[in-house]
């Protein structure tokens, strides 16, 4: 009889071991979880708490499934002999193995400057009593989240719904990236929205910063010091570490494992390691994508496709393949909410592809971005933030795309109903008309640059004069849309280039197309339109 041992006890572990047993149920079948801690019954009402028990499987479901479930304190593997010895308070028993499926969890990594802090805890991880208990008082506690990746908005989410003030310090350099610079600001202007104080350190490297201790032991604030004299200080109470990450697993020391940049194991296709009859599942695992050449992050919503995959692998099952990893991230803060899946546009450059991408601002107040590789024409990445209803209908369509290396043009005639359809169709149409040339886009960081390095341009600006009058960016030409077929032969330039400026850029890139068909080739829009415009404003 073949043997699987499954270590882990997340919801993928569990999803591995029960549809493996109900696909193959010749095979034996066991499950390794971590011991219950005592203790914890009198936080079960924490947010904290629940939100980690949320991501763990239950012994009694797994047991009635037929999987042999074990309560381990300690685990240890040996790979040459294919035996692992877990450890309870039994004793140790060796348990011989045919496949061994590892769940690797990347973990937060505490600087060493702070380890040892009674205030500073790492999340996700084993710190969630205490975190409850150091929120579940009357008294306001100013919670500082430290990071900027999904596990950095639950915290903000969890730390407002206990009622307390969320901070969020935003950490750059810290892993892989999850979102460019265009979206991260939106992502931070709708966060403050939803009451987060926002501190962006993107900019700072982790080698200046410092803490300043309180008198209990603890850290009273991070500080960083700049070029400049320009320090920065963030007070707290308490200061919640999600990145940066580290995996920290015995098959790291295995040889012929290889990590990525960031630190991530690297599988193949099947989530199978170089050492015979070993995968691994988790997010401290790489793999292979459509992104270019480098493995793709698993995230933490590719991990339940990503289970069934591995239990029919296992199982044999012919007629089923292994589905894509996307690095998919659905992540909701105090307000707000992100998705993203596949590669950023800088990180498409990093992997030698030739990125084109668009912007949409959506109705909710938030921003939707599509990259896509200008060679192959396939998207290979999204983001989006909003408020969450949109991005709930958005994510399953756009990562769907991503994973199966759809094409912008294919998108662009996408039958896919409603209002999401309408949103996907006009954001692949911006980017297949821009990867033909027929007109550029221009960020509003590229537009800021180019006028203070001396570039010309003859900005347009189509909104209504009211909006213009409020505020417009420094030197642009109202011409309101209703009036531009009257007035654009004796109002517009022909030989200077052109920037299209209108509210959320979709009417702007409605009028490109319409000037490209007269015979207009210098033609450009503001990326996302006024609302991704962030500097300086003039008034009429």
């Amino acid at each position: 009889m073949r043997r699987v041992i499954i270590v882990g006890s997340s919801l993928a572990a569990a999803k591995v071991a029960t549809r493996l047993k109900r696909k193959d149920p010749s095979s034996e079948v066991n499950i390794i979880v971590p011991a219950v801690e005592s203790g914890q019954e009198s936080v079960k009402d924490g947010v904290f708490y629940k939100a980690r028990a949320e991501r763990h499987a239950v012994a009694e479901l797994l047991r009635s499934r037929e999987v042999g479930v074990v309560e381990a304190s300690d685990l240890s593997v040996d790979f040459d002999a294919r035996v692992v010895l877990p450890t309870s308070s039994r004793g140790s028993l060796p348990i011989r193995y045919n496949v061994l499926v590892l769940e690797v969890q990347a973990q937060p990594r505490i600087p060493r400057v702070l380890r040892g802090a009674p205030n500073v805890i790492g999340w996700p991880g084993e710190g969630a009593a205490t975190l409850d208990a150091m929120l579940s008082t009357t008294a306001e506690v100013r919670v500082v989240v430290v990071g900027q990746g999904q596990a950095a908005m639950e915290a903000l989410r969890l730390v407002a719904r206990s009622g307390q003030v969320p901070v969020w310090l935003r950490l750059g350099d810290v892993g892989p990236d999850i979102l460019d610079g265009d979206t991260w600001r939106m992502v931070e202007r709708l966060a403050a929205n939803g009451g987060v104080e926002v501190h962006d350190w993107s900019h700072v490297p982790m080698e200046r910063m410092g803490a300043r201790p309180d008198e209990h032991g603890g850290v009273a604030a991070l500080v960083a010091a700049l070029e400049g004299g320009n320090d920065l200080r963030v007070e707290g109470d308490v200061f919640i570490w999600t990145a940066p990450t580290v995996v920290q697993h015995p098959v790291v020391a295995q040889e012929g494992i290889t990590l990525d940049a960031h630190g991530r194991i690297e599988v193949d296709g099947n989530l199978a390691t170089v050492e015979e009859g070993v995968y691994l599942i988790g997010t401290g695992v790489a793999m292979a994508c459509g992104c270019g050449s480098a493995p793709l992050h698993v995230g933490e919503h590719d991990l339940a496709g990503l289970a069934r995959g591995l239990a029919d692998h296992l199982a044999g099952d012919a007629t089923t393949t292994m589905p894509p990893c996307t690095g998919l991230v659905h992540a909701e803060g105090p307000g707000f909410a992100v998705s993203r899946a596949g590669v950023t546009l800088e990180e498409a450059v990093r992997r030698g592809l030739e990125g084109e991408f668009a912007l949409l601002p959506l109705e909710d107040g938030g921003l939707l971005k599509l990259v896509a590789d200008k060679v192959s024409r396939q998207v290979i990445g999204y983001q989006a933030t909003g408020t969450g209803e949109s991005l709930d209908l958005l994510a399953p369509l756009l990562s769907f795309a991503v994973g199966r290396s759809a094409t912008v043009d294919e998108l662009a005639a996408s039958d896919c109903p409603g209002p999401v359809g309408t949103v996907v169709r006009k954001v692949a149409g911006i980017l297949a008309n821009k990867m033909e040339g027929r007109f550029y886009g221009i960020t509003a960081d590229e537009l800021r640059a180019s006028r203070e390095a001396g570039a010309e341009f003859f900005l347009l600006d189509l909104r209504a004069m009211p909006e213009w009058r409020n505020g417009h960016i420094p030197g642009a030409y109202n011409i309101p849309l209703p009036q531009l077929a009257k007035r654009l032969q004796d109002e517009v330039p022909r030989f200077t280039p052109i920037v299209l400026v209108s509210r959320t850029s979709d009417a702007a890139w409605s009028v490109a197309c319409k000037l490209f068909g007269l015979g207009a080739t210098a033609l450009y829009v503001l990326d996302g339109g006024m609302r991704c415009w962030d500097y300086e404003l003039e008034t009429a």
